[in-house]
């Protein structure tokens, strides 16, 4: 029997919680091991049944048609443009109510994804380790090679373990006036790198001339912890949000949370502060960020009313 002190019973349940976590984990490496999918979104190609990856034939086509163009066209971005000519999208799917979802075409990000993903040549992939699966290849292992040693001799050369000498402080936290996600790029002049907020539409298809948000990183991340701070250090506005959100008892315990919180900032890292803001978003407005200031909610920084539309350069 063990006893557990009066200190020590908080901790309990965090304890309990990490080797329940632990024990998930372990499970899930047992069974990749065995070559076993373990659930998620169904790689394009396949669909499940009774819980295994079985080849879906008209999905397949489009597979091994992507792995054969990529390797013609020697270029992802390249491969971006053909299939959006063509028409070609992702897979389709029926809601619950029957209406048909509607499709995304191929974009950079889904593309790179898929020709290097080892599940379809019949393997599974957990961490840095691949095991053979229970489910059939739909290209070649040959294929696949060959679109492998051709990524790997497009790939830039990283300079550094993390690639980032200036990391976006708020990625994904960013949307524009449709709800969706900016992306953070970056771009390499004389030397300097420049780091831009755009938007997805921009990048899948900027050879199309496709129009998109395309806001400069250093002046919108200023203006966020400028507005950041502001906010934090003005009681009186935290206090009328907070009645609006939450019980008046509580409006002490946000004033402290607030004051560690401008400390925290004033002398934190870019780490720390892209944790802070990712912990303290708005969870009633998830799709919100922080950024978007239509909500209301005390996280919703406005930074600017709608940009001008990105132009191709």
């Amino acid at each position: 029997m063990v006893k557990v002190s009066p200190g020590c019973s908080s901790a309990t349940p965090n304890w309990a919680d990490r080797k329940h976590a632990e024990r998930i984990r372990d499970k899930i490496a047992a069974s990749k091991m065995k070559g076993m999918w373990m659930g998620g979104v169904v790689p394009l190609g396949y669909r499940v049944d009774n819980r295994k990856l079985v080849i879906d034939e008209t999905e397949a086509q489009t597979v091994r048609h992507l792995f054969a163009r990529y390797l013609t066209l020697k270029s992802v971005q390249g491969l971006v443009d053909e299939v959006a000519s063509d028409g070609l999208s992702t897979r389709s799917r029926q809601r619950k109510d029957g209406s048909i979802a509607v499709t995304m075409p191929f974009g950079r990000g889904n593309l790179y994804h898929l020709l290097s993903n080892p599940i379809c040549i019949g393997k599974i992939r957990h961490k840095d380790q691949v095991y053979d699966g229970e489910h059939e290849a739909i290209v070649t292992s040959a294929t696949f090679e060959a679109a492998q040693a051709l990524l790997a001799s497009q790939a830039p050369p990283r300079r550094r373990q993390s690639n980032v000498t200036q990391p976006h402080l708020l990625t994904g936290l960013i949307v524009d006036e449709a709800g969706e996600k900016l992306r953070s790029v970056h771009a390499n002049k004389q030397g300097v790198r420049y780091r831009y907020y755009v938007s997805k539409q921009f990048v899948d298809r900027r050879r199309n001339g496709s129009e998109g948000w395309r806001l400069p990183a250093r002046a919108v991340e200023s203006t966020v912890e400028h507005r950041l701070n502001r906010i934090l250090g003005d009681h009186a506005q935290l206090s009328d949000w907070i009645r609006q959100w939450a019980d008046a008892g509580k409006i002490q315990s946000a004033m402290r949370r607030a004051d560690e919180m401008r400390q925290c900032w004033a002398s934190g890292t870019g780490d720390t502060k892209r944790s802070l803001l990712q912990k303290n978003r708005s969870q009633d407005h998830p799709q919100a960020g922080i950024i978007d200031h239509r909500t209301g909610s005390p996280l919703a920084i406005g930074v600017a009313s709608r940009p001008e539309p990105a132009t191709r350069r």
